[in-house]
């Protein structure tokens, strides 16, 4: 019986492994903007108690503080951006400063953060309002 089940199991799981992952096109066009743009992620940012954000997709976020304005990335996909019924409060490490790696926000761990100039924001902004998909002309 034992056998059976771990001869199943390994043709459930090598059957998964070898389905391909669908990317979000939103993310996957973030991802190659910061690529083809080169932006270097910074070590951290100044915050003040008047910051905003605005949701991008899943992934990242805009975030605009009273000198700058920074793209931050989770590490993985933050679906709390999206919850209004249980939000997680922000985990900060130091109150003066946002720490990739170690801060969070809505719960979600904060992998890079770079710092984008008013063209590049109207660029990812103008992204986000994208449609998704791929559409056949004939």
């Amino acid at each position: 019986m034992n056998r059976v089940f771990a001869a199943m199991l390994a043709v459930t799981v090598a059957g998964c492994a070898g389905t391909p992952r669908q990317d979000d096109p939103g993310v996957v066009a973030i991802q190659d903007f910061i690529a083809v743009g080169e932006l270097e992620p910074v070590k951290r940012i100044r915050t003040e108690m008047r910051n905003n954000y605005d949701v991008v997709n899943k992934r990242y976020l805009i975030l605009e503080t009273p000198h700058d304005t920074y793209l931050v990335e989770f590490q993985r996909n933050c679906t709390n951006l999206y919850n209004n019924h249980d939000v997680e409060a922000d985990r900060r490490w130091n109150g003066r400063y946002l720490w990739p790696k170690a801060d969070r926000i809505r719960g979600c761990l904060i992998g890079r953060i770079f710092e984008i100039s008013e063209g590049e924001e109207a660029e990812i902004r103008a992204m986000g309002d994208a449609p998704r998909g791929i559409t056949v002309l004939r």
